[in-house]
């Protein structure tokens, strides 16, 4: 009887110590339900290492036709722009400051049968005006200013840049001019803030995860006047990196849809659309690489001397960015 009633003890003993155990697992698993939607959300944040240098890789390339005098015009255009990103300095208020440099620099365009090519690795590059100008790029160095949510807050230096090789090009001053005021529209402090805008993307307030959805808007007002309605979309979380879908409607900006051309004035009307997928260092908000499908359709209108011209204006493009 003793030997039972032991038995009968000791079993009961490892019968409540299993109860027990249980039940803390239950708990513990109730636990990690009730924290779950946090663990599978993370806040974006641009958070980079000073002193340390990142490399980019922006490329572009884009098909567009039009026509004039009732002939359609095609254009061929790709250009490819390195960079090294050099986090100069963080502010108390999570603002970085980049050196931004260019590494390389590489373009191929071919217009009415007049083709031009150039890239800073390949001696052989073409010698004409465009690749002079394009080559004074390289080694070149300006600065970004950038918030916490990947906002391009100011950039300086570019006109320095434009300016000092144009000081070293030879050809008569007129086309000089005509040329430098075009570039400084495209490349110009203004401009290049408009354009690192679109190719990084804006982070939201709150954290996300798979499924979540947020909303954006770039106005751009120097190369083409357009604004960009984005959504962004999580899809994926891996390996400490996220992949957002974006989706975007574009259309005219009104305010700056005009442009004076000497004696004459520019109007673009357009919209169109822009897909594609961003993958994030969920870590540093860098981004790792990403690719953006552009469409915009519309007429470009110029009057003049009591003359209008309106004409049709067809874009496909691919921006691709590359982190390394």
């Amino acid at each position: 009887m003793k030997q039972n009633f032991y038995t009968n003890n000791k079993n009961g003993g490892l019968m409540k110590k299993f109860q027990i155990l249980g039940l803390m697992l239950v708990i513990l698993l109730i636990s990690s339900c009730g924290k779950g939607g946090s663990s599978d959300k993370v806040k974006l944040q641009l958070k980079l290492e000073k002193g340390k240098t990142y490399e980019y890789l922006v490329a572009m390339q884009q098909a567009i036709t039009t026509e004039f005098q009732g002939k359609e015009q095609k254009m061929q255009q790709s250009m490819q722009f390195g960079y090294n990103f050099k986090v100069e300095d963080i502010s108390t208020d999570s603002i970085t400051t980049l050196s931004c440099t260019y590494t390389s620099v590489k373009f191929d365009m071919d217009m009415v049968g007049n083709s031009s090519h150039y890239d800073s690795k390949d001696s052989g590059s073409s010698d004409d005006i465009m690749s002079k100008v394009m080559g004074g790029f390289v080694n070149k160095s300006f600065k970004m200013k950038i918030s916490p949510q990947m906002r391009v807050l100011e950039i300086s230096g570019m006109s320095e840049i434009i300016s000092s090789f144009f000081d070293s090009v030879d050809v008569p001053e007129f086309t000089k001019n005509t040329i430098k005021e075009q570039f400084s529209k495209q490349y110009g402090d203004e401009a290049i803030k408009e354009s690192f805008q679109t190719s990084f993307m804006m982070f939201p307030d709150k954290p996300v995860g798979v499924g979540d959805s947020w909303n954006e808007t770039i106005e751009l007002t120097k190369s083409f006047p357009i604004k960009i309605n984005i959504s962004y979309t999580v899809k994926e979380r891996k390996d400490g990196k996220m992949t957002i879908a974006l989706k975007s409607e574009i259309e005219t900006n009104k305010e700056t849809s005009k442009t004076d051309i000497g004696n004459a004035q520019m109007e673009y009307k357009m919209s169109g659309t822009q897909d594609g997928s961003i993958v994030v260092d969920e870590a540093t908000g860098w981004i790792v690489n990403s690719k953006i499908n552009q469409k915009i359709n519309g007429t470009m209108v110029i009057t003049g001397e009591g003359q209008t011209l309106e004409t049709p204006l067809n874009i496909d493009g691919t921006i691709t960015v590359e982190s390394k």
